[in-house]
């Protein structure tokens, strides 16, 4: 992680879609001085799994996976979140632990908001309380699809879908994307992902060159989930 950043949420690019939006004056003063702005790179764990739920975090850019711990050494693969989403709303209740482990798939900003900070807010604002419980749904919603293509969809459907997840968030370029991470987001073993990536290569919907995934045809990409 780097040092947190100095960003007015006056100026920021995505207070549009975060719950500054939905403030009012001295509400939004609160959340821009005791906001933090972090980065974290790739492969950096934002919280773990167990650990004391100080802060929930809205997503500026880039994405993220969260994860169960298991009795294996293999973690679980819960579900994908990315820009315009908020993690950790386990900080939303009293003495309470995070549920899993996020880390990041990409480099990731987000905006840490402590539970005091979330506490006052919503004091003040039912609008705030909207936002978030909002923002609940929006999260088990996202999980109930997730294990519902899990369930239900053969594994090149699924590794495809990804992709296409992957590739809207990479802004067109999944660069540097480890074939664990695309794995463990599709719900297949490592093996059969570098299976499914060689067939697209061969069929050139796909090209692979120095870790990174170009998509060459999206629309053949589409297919496999039509």
């Amino acid at each position: 992680m780097t040092s947190p950043l100095q960003i007015d949420c006056k100026s920021c690019a995505y207070k549009s879609s975060c719950i500054y939006e939905v403030l009012k004056g001295s509400e939004k003063e609160l959340l821009n001085k005791g906001k933090v702005v972090n980065e974290y790179r790739k492969g950096e764990i934002i919280y773990k799994e167990g650990s004391a739920a100080t802060s929930c975090f809205f997503v500026q850019e880039g994405a993220l996976k969260l994860s169960k711990e298991t009795l294996s050494d293999k973690p679980f693969f819960i579900t994908l979140r990315k820009s315009g989403t908020t993690i950790g709303m386990e900080s939303l209740n009293n003495h309470s632990n995070y549920e899993s482990t996020a880390q990041c798939i990409t480099d990731i900003t987000c905006c840490a908001l402590t539970s005091r900070m979330i506490y006052s807010l919503i004091q003040k604002s039912r609008a705030a309380c909207s936002f978030l419980a909002f923002q609940y749904n929006d999260f088990i919603s996202d999980l109930y699809t997730h294990l519902t293509i899990m369930s239900t969809e053969k594994a090149n459907v699924r590794i495809a879908r990804s992709l296409l997840t992957l590739l809207e968030v990479g802004k067109g370029k999944l660069a540097n994307i480890r074939i664990e991470d695309l794995a463990a987001i599709s719900g297949t073993t490592r093996e059969t992902t570098s299976r499914a990536l060689s067939r697209m290569k061969t069929n050139k919907i796909i090209s692979v060159s120095n870790r990174e995934i170009n998509i060459l045809d999206e629309q053949k990409l589409k297919n496999f989930i039509q």
